[in-house]
């Protein structure tokens, strides 16, 4: 089956030269230089490309923008074992204490699987799971198994109390693949605002984000290449 990748090429940008009359520490003066990094996430390529006065400033911003990213990974995978999200499944039906960002996405979750009439569901791990096995195999799932997986979905066996959480079923399993992704990007995006390059752009894997434009013009330039491989 044909898939279409989102690949974004960015053009190559001029620089502009920035005057004023603060007062800046030699990194801080200068153009503003596009800087592009690429780095493993949730076992997917993310580009980020920035534009800085200085590699330093680039390289320490982006280096933090990473750092969240990877550590959203490690509270919301089901791929790792001991991610947060495993470690609430593994301990239902008793609570345990939580960290901010899995509670943002628990409540995230919800108000998108109220908007959506239950249609985005987190618990739909055990589905997931068939067809990840069915792709590997090359056996459809029978009915019955997928009727199984089916009774295991259940977003109102997740409870959110104060500090700690718990899921009140046992063989409920939280995937937030289809938000993951997203969270990631707004996070990194944050902190390379906070670190003052609000003209960035993040490629996650052909999930795109972008903050002010480049220097000396309009917007940025995003190019879609469709990729015909199976």
């Amino acid at each position: 089956m044909s898939r279409l990748f989102l690949t974004c090429l960015i053009l190559t940008m001029l620089p502009a030269c920035i005057s004023g009359g603060t007062e800046r520490t030699p990194q801080d003066e200068g153009p503003f230089e596009p800087h592009e990094y690429v780095e493993m996430v949730m076992a997917s390529p993310v580009i980020i490309r920035v534009y800085a006065r200085s590699e330093t400033t680039a390289r320490k911003a982006v280096r933090a923008a990473f750092d969240r990213m990877h550590a959203l990974e490690t509270t919301l995978s089901d791929w790792i074992p001991e991610s947060e999200s495993n470690r609430l499944e593994r301990a239902a039906p008793e609570a345990i204490e939580i960290s901010d960002d899995l509670r943002d996405a628990l409540t995230l979750s919800r108000a998108l699987w109220q908007k959506t009439d239950r249609a985005f569901d987190p618990t739909i791990g055990p589905l997931v799971e068939l067809w990840r096995t069915s792709r590997k195999t090359g056996r459809l799932p029978e009915d019955d198994e997928i009727s199984a997986a089916r009774r295991r979905i259940d977003f109102n066996s997740i409870e959110v109390l104060g500090k700690a959480a718990r899921i009140t079923r046992t063989e409920v399993e939280l995937d937030f693949g289809a938000i993951g992704k997203g969270i990631a990007l707004d996070a990194a995006g944050s902190i390379l605002d906070a670190h003052g390059l609000n003209r960035h752009l993040i490629n996650f894997d052909g999930e795109i984000l972008v903050g002010d434009r480049p220097p000396e013009r309009a917007s940025w330039q995003i190019k879609l290449i469709p990729d015909d491989t199976s």
